[in-house]
């Protein structure tokens, strides 16, 4: 097995510049020369005269059953089964080995204006790609998260607007030099040499350069949070959808439904600091199953999907490689990661969801500093106008206070923005998105959610266990997700103090009732009594 590529000093960290707002390539060594220029001047020209054309495929008489055309060598050959968080494993290990292995990968030049209009940002993303037509979609993914974004994320989170422009060979050194490590505020646009051309949609620019250019608004975003230190954020995904498109006319046909590569000429990633030419390329027709069944070529082929493939022992719905490993084929509905945003269930419809930009310990800093100043002066009040009141009325008046608060303002807001509850990116939404981990349906304006919300109560509180209950145990629909600390800790104990404390003052209410009714039938009866002797006396 190989050796790395200078990797020993990245076991004594985990870098990553969006993660630690250091310089990305001394820390990951994505450039594995010491004397960069040097070793490229060794190398051949840059060939010119080479243009795309099409070639044969490696085996053109393939018929189907025969597997691979390199006549079973590979299986000859060995595989290395790697743990991602194997311990002294660091996580910058694994960026290195995807980026070299998931290749070629498109390149999203992404050009982002500030909120303010004084500020624009030019960069290249490698996780780029277009995942639907109806809608446009495409996907960006950016290292590190929403607390110490740089400058593509906090433009597309702030005006969720973006260009997403395709790199060719004509400006790929262009390209390149927007990666630079370069200080806050400092134009990529002028080192680069690039022109930036108006849009007719969103008010960043898009590259002129590019043969292909896309105008785009953010759809959702979704954070992401490290498996081997809970709580780090470590990358953010953006959905970002086409509104409107750029293609020069000399690459598109007469329909303005296809793209020449000849004169796109695209550049890819592959791994380190290594880029693609697409130069060749193959044609190969989807098979088609009548026509294959009619020429006699699946005669023994055809047969059941479980065949040759044992399942794993005590591990249902499993099937088991050449290699040994298992891969499960659950059904998605069973897979951890929920819905596209992560919720439950993942067929939970949650349009526009932008995730928290505050993590979640700052939310709750912030909620718990809120309440200490709110109670805090109410508690001072009550001092000051009855300083003998009891402890007991005083913890009263101070839960009605905060049920007050509560009902009014906080449940107030989500009734108020129940349809845009995904996207809301305000402390009262984002405390509302962090508790929807526990029930998706208060991203999704459910009619029973809304109102129990707005007309919350005891009784409210136990149909909402109810529904929920019922939802898990009859239909097997999850609105939680399955960690235990969103079940107990959002969905029952935050709903449980509502029926406790509110029922406790109900028995407290009705005790005390109880007894001013006993003192006044006393009372009467004392008053009767004496008004009796005095009459006889």
């Amino acid at each position: 097995m190989r050796g790395n590529f200078g990797d020993h000093e990245q076991r004594l960290n985990d870098p990553s510049a969006a993660e630690h707002g250091q310089d990305s390539e001394k820390l990951v060594g994505r450039n594995r020369h010491p004397d960069f220029t040097k070793v490229q001047a060794s190398r051949p020209d840059w060939e010119h005269t080479r243009s795309w054309h099409l070639t044969k495929t490696v085996d053109p008489d393939w018929k189907l059953g025969r597997g691979a055309n390199d006549g079973g060598e590979n299986l000859n050959k060995k595989h290395v089964a790697i743990d991602p968080y194997e311990d002294g494993r660091p996580a910058v290990f694994n960026y290195k080995l995807l980026i070299s292995a998931i290749v070629p990968r498109p390149i999203g030049f992404v050009s982002t204006r500030s909120e303010d209009g004084k500020s624009t940002n030019l960069a290249p993303f490698s996780y780029t790609q277009v995942i639907n037509h109806d809608p446009p979609l495409f996907t960006i993914g950016f290292a590190g998260g929403f607390s110490n974004a740089k400058d593509t994320l906090t433009n597309l989170a702030a005006t969720r607007e973006c260009t997403i422009n395709i790199i060719s060979e004509h400006f790929i050194e262009a390209a390149n030099a927007t990666s630079i490590n370069a200080p806050h505020g400092r134009s990529e646009w002028a080192l680069s040499g690039l022109t930036p051309a108006p849009c007719t949609d969103v008010k960043c620019s898009r590259v002129k350069e590019a043969v292909f250019s896309v105008e785009g608004k953010l759809f959702s975003t979704q954070e992401f949070e490290s498996r081997a230190t809970p709580g780090k954020k470590t990358g953010v995904l953006a959905v970002v959808e086409g509104i409107r498109f750029w293609v020069r006319e000399d690459a598109l046909n007469e329909d303005k439904n296809l793209v020449d590569p000849a004169v796109l000429r695209p550049m890819s990633r592959l791994g380190g600091i290594m880029y693609g030419r697409t130069l060749e390329g193959i044609e190969l027709p989807r098979p088609d199953w009548e026509d294959k069944q009619a020429s006699k070529e699946m005669d023994g082929l055809i047969k059941p999907k479980v065949e040759g493939q044992p399942a794993q022992p005590g591990v249902p719905n499993s099937i088991r490689t050449p290699d040994c490993t298992v891969m499960n084929t659950e059904p998605i509905k069973k897979v951890l990661g929920g819905g596209p945003t992560g919720h439950f269930p993942v067929e939970a419809e949650i349009v526009g969801y932008l995730a928290n930009s505050y993590s979640v310990p700052t939310l709750l800093g912030l909620f718990a500093a809120g309440w200490a100043v709110i109670l805090g002066a109410t508690n001072l009040l009550v001092k000051r106008h009855n300083p003998t009141l009891r402890a007991g009325d005083k913890a009263a008046i101070l839960w009605f206070v905060l049920t007050g608060i509560i009902h009014l303002f906080f449940e107030g807001y989500f009734s108020y923005n129940h349809t845009r509850m995904a996207g809301q990116q305000d402390f009262f939404g984002q405390l509302w998105k962090e508790y929807a981990w526990s029930d998706s349906r208060y991203l999704t304006s459910d009619p029973f959610v809304l109102c129990m919300e707005t007309v919350t109560a005891i009784y409210g509180d136990i149909l909402y266990y109810a529904t929920s209950m019922f939802d898990h145990y009859y239909k097997g629909v999850t609105y939680c997700r399955p960690e235990a600390y969103y079940f107990w800790g959002y969905y029952f104990f935050m709903n449980f103090i509502w029926i406790v404390i509110p029922g406790y003052l109900l028995y407290s209410s009705f005790e005390a009732s109880g007894r001013a009714f006993k003192a006044l039938a006393k009372e009467t009866r004392s008053q009767q009594g004496n008004g009796y002797t005095k009459k006889h006396s």
